[in-house]
């Protein structure tokens, strides 16, 4: 017969479990007060042009909180083979590149890319870190944005000045935009909204109780794209019990964005 199992041993089980149980808690709070679902690419800056070349131009990529760094603080939602993954990291020669202006996100450019090289000059890291502090990036946007790319780019056709500083304007690559994404036949109850800035992509047929919804929004302060982002569908959703007055929420500078019940 077998002894039965100390009580020490049963007490430092049950205080584990307690701890466990405990760390889900906070993590459960932390969830219902963020983002769920959230697609999205990051955008570049243009932060300068070379005053020899009006096809080339310096660009910021933005690669996302700590993807670079390894911050063991994110160990659980970053690795660091995201930094791979940042748009120019991935560009071909060829690409269609998509600008747009800071101000209304407006499209003022379409071009593709003739030559890509990435700069560690500190002269250019140190342009590209002012110009988002610049812009307002602070604290927990300034860190979600994380280590800065640069890469001197070259256009098929001269940049036009409305994408120029001081006023930096934006590059998406359409190839690279999370393109075509579908969130279909979920369930979302007590949690965050879903983010979606995925062009031509789908929202369909998903239940959402008690959450922020559905949000088709470029977040350029958080360097969040598809700028430009259009072609999207909302249909077939339902809501009950919702946190927010509007169940879809769309945001500027999009376009053909059908939302239907």
């Amino acid at each position: 017969m077998k002894s039965a199992t100390p009580v020490t041993t049963v007490v430092r089980c049950l205080l584990d479990l307690r701890d466990r149980l405990a760390t889900l808690k906070s993590r459960l709070a932390n969830l219902e007060a963020s983002t769920t679902v959230n697609i999205h690419n990051y955008l570049s800056l243009i932060i300068k042009r070379d005053p020899g070349n009006p096809k080339r131009v310096l660009l910021l990529d933005g690669v996302g909180a700590h993807d670079i760094v390894g911050d063991s603080h994110y160990a659980d939602a970053y690795s660091s083979w995201h930094q791979d993954l940042n748009t120019f990291a991935r560009v071909r020669d060829g690409d269609v590149a998509r600008l747009y202006d800071q101000k209304n996100l407006s499209w003022q450019l379409t071009s593709t890319v003739v030559a890509h090289e990435e700069t560690t000059q500190h002269s250019d890291l140190v342009l590209a870190n002012s110009t988002l502090a610049k812009m307002g990036f602070q604290t927990n946007t300034r860190a979600w944005v994380g280590k800065v790319r640069c890469y001197w780019v070259t256009f098929h056709n001269d940049i036009p000045s409305a994408v120029l500083p001081p006023a930096a304007g934006y590059v998406n690559i359409d190839r690279l935009s999370s393109g075509g994404a579908v969130v279909r036949r979920n369930k979302f109850e007590e949690c965050g909204g879903t983010r979606f800035k995925s062009i031509g992509g789908q929202v369909l047929d998903n239940s959402f109780k008690r959450t922020n919804a559905i949000s088709i929004v470029i977040w350029p302060g958080w360097l969040e794209g598809s700028v430009g982002l259009r072609d999207v569908l909302v249909e077939g959703n339902m809501f009950s019990e919702m946190s927010i007055l509007h169940n879809v929420h769309v945001g500027p500078g999009t376009s053909n964005i059908t939302v239907k019940k």
